[in-house]
């Protein structure tokens, strides 16, 4: 049997065809042909009026007419498991080139770059007395609301001072302290604490803003953090005879607080223990801790006396 097929063309254009040998004769015709029967199952080109898929008989020619290979089973770059013909595609002119229907590609010019920013404007010392003026007309604003108890108006007022003033100036410590002063009139804890701790980076002994921050970290119950302010403040003003009243107030709340906490991290150490020792059938129950009256420290034993006891 021949390894090439041929496809017979008719008057109309079918070319661009691709068949399957679905039936072969090793019996030869008068010319030497081999007669097979083929399937047409793909063309590039429908026939009008005629159905070009449907299987039709078409007779092997000789080498001379137009040849398509044909790949039988066992032969190099054959069929594959399901009986269908390997070998090339063939792409007619429009499908070939409806890639380049569409124009010139596109070439990627990467992202954008966006203009450089130009460099903010020097603080000369024309700048720093302008908006310090500015700043201190808001700040002024600020306190006539404040003496009228207006404390969200004045709050604004300080705010739009700060915005004004000149960065890393040493009058924002006012500013940021007097903004402190309003929301411990509205009663809002963490934003004067945070206002505070601004005006002493840029004023660390500003005393006002000490005692407002202690007052504030009293109130959002953090007296551990209240007492090392007034513990500053009576360092850098010894005669401070409130402050010192403060301390013994403040003492004891400090201390309660932190039992509070250690009961609080004991309870959550104690949980973690259980589950480890519940892997071994115990508990924190089967442990007693004791503390030492000299250094303080505890030491931990088996209620039963067994398993000596660790420090």
């Amino acid at each position: 049997m021949s390894d090439r097929v041929t496809v017979l063309e008719d008057d109309e254009d079918t070319t661009g065809c691709r068949v399957e040998v679905i039936e072969s004769d090793e019996e030869e015709d008068g010319t030497g042909a081999t007669k097979c029967q083929v399937e047409v199952i793909e063309s590039d080109k429908e026939a009008e009026g005629t159905n070009t898929t449907n299987p039709s008989s078409v007779p092997l020619a000789s080498a001379a007419a137009s040849e398509v290979p044909a790949r039988v089973p066992g032969a190099v770059g054959g069929e594959d498991q399901s009986g269908a013909v390997s070998g090339e595609s063939i792409e007619d002119a429009s499908a070939s080139s409806k890639a380049g229907d569409g124009g010139e590609s596109k070439v990627d010019d990467g992202p954008e770059v966006a203009d450089a920013e130009e460099p903010p404007e020097p603080w000369d010392e024309e700048r720093v007395a302008a908006a310090l003026k500015q700043a201190n007309e808001e700040k002024a604003q600020g306190n006539e609301f404040y003496k009228r108890r207006q404390f969200a108006e004045a709050l604004d007022a300080y705010r739009r001072a700060i915005d004004a003033a000149p960065p890393d100036h040493e009058q924002r410590a006012i500013f940021h302290s007097n903004a402190a002063a309003c929301n411990v009139m509205l009663e809002d804890w963490d934003a004067a604490i945070e206002d505070c701790t601004v005006a002493l980076k840029h004023d660390p002994k500003y005393m006002k803003a000490l005692k407002r921050r202690a007052k504030a970290y009293e109130k959002a119950e953090k007296p551990d953090l209240a007492l090392e302010d007034l513990k500053k403040i009576l360092e850098l003003d010894p005669a401070d005879r409130d402050v010192r009243k403060d301390i013994v107030r403040v003492e004891p709340l400090a201390q309660a607080k932190f039992e509070r906490d250690k009961e609080e991290m004991m309870g959550k150490l104690k949980d973690l223990g259980n589950s480890v020792l519940g892997m071994f059938g115990m508990s924190l129950d089967n442990f007693q801790m004791q503390q030492d009256p000299d250094t303080g420290s505890y030491s931990i034993g088996m209620k039963n006396g067994g398993g000596g006891s660790s420090k």
